[in-house]
Order: C-alpha cells, then structure tokens, then sequence
C-alpha cells in the first residue's frame, strides 16, 4: 500500500474509532491500531482485510446515532455467518464473493464484494431481495457514515426529531440528501437514498 493510501486508511480509520465514542455507543470496544494484527480468515481482502487489521474488537459495537444505527460486526461475530440471514443457499454468497461486516439496527444487513480490492459495499433492506449499492469502496461508505454520525450527534446534537411520533425533522433529511449527493454519483448515490431514505 501506498504512504498516501496509508494515511487516508488511518484517518478513515481513527475517525471511526473516535465518532464510535462520541455517538454515545450502546455496546462494544474498539480501537485504531497502527501495527496490522494478523487475521485468519478466508474471502477477507483488499480494503475489508486492512480494516480487520487495523480495528481491535472483540465483541460488536453498535453506534449510538439514532437515524442510521451502525452495528460493526467483530470478524469472530456470528452476524456475520450466512445462516444468520438465509443467504447460505443463494450462489453468489456460497462462493465467498460478498463478505458480511455490518448491519443497521432495524437488521438490514451490510457487506462487501470482495472480488474487487476496493470493496464495494452494498445492504440489503430487511425482507427485500435487491441489493443496494453503497460505496464504491468499503472506505467511500465508512467516510460517509463518519459524516452521517458527525451531521447528527454534533451539528444536531442528536435533535433529529420534530415531534413525539419520531418524525425526522425535514431540515436533517435536507441536509442528509445534501450529503449524499456530495458523497457519492450514479448507482451509490442512488443506493444510499433509497436504503437511508
């Protein structure tokens, strides 16, 4: 990897660490490290191995954002077993394509195709067959989820809501397609609405 790629892989990284901490997390520890920590497991690569190298956690961590709710898997996690979303029978899965590493806390599960070492990331809605794309790499997806958290615990401080039914204040999902549209083009930008919005 290059010094270049190396910097941006620690700052996506570091701000990850830091934006779980400030979101108020509601379970798990995790940590930036500098030094790559060895990871024994197969159809991991390309971005999404770099990312298990340099993330120390044992347990998942869910994110304490209200509107997107990350839910990072840990690479021992059972969130990230085919059987747990009835995807072990479907052959672009069981050929060890597209590796699971995140959910969203209403169970839409989150993955990479791994055949490209940018791995894209793409969610499936919970009950729904289309997969929606999410970044054209796993690091275009964990920027923006960064800017997502950012938008809502510090420009928000968490006050998404215009009234006691949950209705999202119509400025916050403005300024969430604002950043949508800054963040991604074509089938991510399209993909993202559709699965946030």
């Amino acid at each position: 990897m290059s010094v270049g790629g190396f910097m941006n892989l620690e700052n996506i990284l570091s701000d990850l660490v830091k934006c779980f901490y400030f979101s108020d997390p509601i379970g798990g520890d995790i940590e930036y490290i500098e030094i790559p920590i060895k990871v024994n497991v197969e159809n991991i690569s390309g971005q999404l191995l770099e990312y298990y190298q340099h993330l120390s956690f044992e347990s998942d961590c869910y994110f304490g954002d209200q509107f997107f709710g990350l839910v990072l898997f840990s690479i021992q996690s059972n969130g990230r077993e085919l059987s747990s979303w009835g995807l072990e029978d479907i052959h672009e899965w069981k050929n060890g394509r597209y590796t699971i590493f995140a959910k969203n806390t209403s169970d839409d599960v989150i993955f990479c195709d791994t055949s490209d070492e940018k791995c894209p990331v793409y969610g499936i809605i919970s009950g729904g067959e289309y997969y929606h794309k999410l970044g054209d790499s796993l690091y275009d997806f964990l920027s923006f989820s960064i800017k997502l958290i950012r938008l809502e615990i510090i420009d928000y401080q968490g006050e998404i809501y215009s009234d006691n039914n949950f209705n999202i204040k119509e400025e916050f999902i403005n300024d969430v397609s604002s950043l949508i549209n800054s963040s991604f083009s074509g089938k991510a930008r399209e993909g993202v609405s559709k699965f946030l919005l």
